[in-house]
């Protein structure tokens, strides 16, 4: 796919280019059990907060004792088995 879907922020539109809809579940790459709902606006709700796909990613790996300063969350999330991230290269 040509197109690159942006949002203001400058941020990959990752739900838009997958089509992947509001209140959908993605699951936590490293811990399957662990899960967050698509929001809006590219944002998640994760532990019933609204967040970023990056922001609940750092939190998870600093819970799991690595002292990152950053995580792409599209990394470290998955939507029906793969991470967002290798979803979109394939694209």
């Amino acid at each position: 796919m040509s197109i690159t879907y942006r949002k203001k922020n400058n941020r990959v539109d990752y739900f838009g280019i997958l089509g992947i809809q509001k209140g959908t579940t993605l699951t936590f790459s490293r811990d399957k059990n662990i899960t967050c709902i698509v929001s809006d606006n590219g944002k998640v709700i994760f532990r019933d907060k609204v967040t970023t796909l990056s922001g609940s990613a750092l939190k998870i790996i600093k819970e799991m004792g690595y002292d990152w300063g950053r995580a792409q969350g599209a990394h470290f999330w998955c939507y029906k088995g793969k991470t967002l991230r290798e979803l979109i290269t394939k694209k």
